[in-house]
């Protein structure tokens, strides 16, 4: 979570605000396995 919005959760698609494209200036990058 990001304040009061939730990002992504696994085994759903990523929200629409925080998807990668040009204006993007950081990443957090979250690997998980099973």
């Amino acid at each position: 979570c990001f304040g009061n919005e939730i990002g992504w959760i696994v085994g759903y698609r990523i929200s629409e605000k925080f998807k990668v494209d040009n204006n993007t200036e950081r990443i957090l990058q979250i690997c998980i396995e099973r």
